[in-house]
């Protein structure tokens, strides 16, 4: 079985209630699916899934969901990673620090800019966006492990006080210039 096959096997057997709760299941958002119609949601989700390698979630979810349907020829086909000349997403990891004793800084709105900039781009499907927010320095490299980014954003402030501290942690990181 084929992916066009895989997409119009959830476009029958699913309705749109059950599509959302799909998504919700695989902890996609549904509303940020590119389409209009559930069509085109199902060919997006697809899409989405198989960038990342997820297919075999997806699969295994229609299969508890609905057993009647031939899901299991698309077993071999869900297991496959991205072949040559397949994209896959170039992950990107929001960093933020938001110190509790300034003037609240505006890191969530910062974030929801980069979020909608990337959900209006035409190779959207291309990058996933992780967030960390009110991070520590000892944070950092967990979040790199976890993230294995391939685009940085950090996004805040240091006081004079703790920078000290700061350089320390983020040296090699970053370059630390304390007039900025």
């Amino acid at each position: 079985m084929n992916l066009a096959e895989l997409h119009r096997n959830i476009e029958t057997h699913f309705d749109i209630s059950e599509l959302r709760t799909l998504c919700f299941k695989l902890g996609i958002d549904y509303d940020n699916l590119s389409g209009s119609n559930k069509l085109d949601k199902c060919r997006e989700l697809i899409t989405f899934l198989q960038r990342r390698g997820r297919l075999s979630e997806l699969v295994e979810y229609c299969l508890l969901q609905r057993p009647n349907v031939a899901w299991r020829e698309l077993t071999d086909l869900s297991q496959t990673s991205p072949g040559v000349g397949e994209i896959t997403a170039m992950s990107i990891l929001f960093l933020a620090a938001d110190p509790t004793d300034l003037t609240r800084l505006r890191l969530g709105e910062e974030l929801r800019e980069i979020q909608e900039k990337l959900q209006l781009a035409k190779l959207r499907d291309r990058f996933e966006l992780h967030q960390r927010m009110s991070i520590r320095p000892v944070d950092v490299s967990q979040a790199m492990l976890d993230v294995r980014p391939k685009i940085v954003h950090f996004s805040g402030t240091v006081q004079p006080l703790v920078s000290c501290a700061w350089k320390i942690s983020w040296e090699k990181l970053i370059q630390y210039n304390p007039t900025h």
